[in-house]
């Protein structure tokens, strides 16, 4: 019978550098551009569905510009 020589090492779960660094703040919502956004509407029971490419805040405040 062949021994053979393995060697094993754990690997911690929860690091230093895990604990210590924390990940990227989120963007607000009405900084996030290219995205696709469902408004719907206040006057009424319909829903605005698009996308846009600018800013989420700039969008929402026309589109309620739009529905005055």
């Amino acid at each position: 019978m062949r021994k053979c020589d393995v060697h094993v090492a754990m690997r911690p779960w929860k690091t230093l550098k895990g604990t210590l660094l924390h990940p990227k703040d989120k963007p607000n919502k009405d900084d996030i551009t290219e995205c696709v956004c469902k408004v719907p509407c206040a006057n009424c029971d319909k829903i605005n569905v698009g996308e846009t490419e600018r800013k989420l805040g700039v969008r929402l405040e026309e589109h309620k510009t739009e529905c005055e």
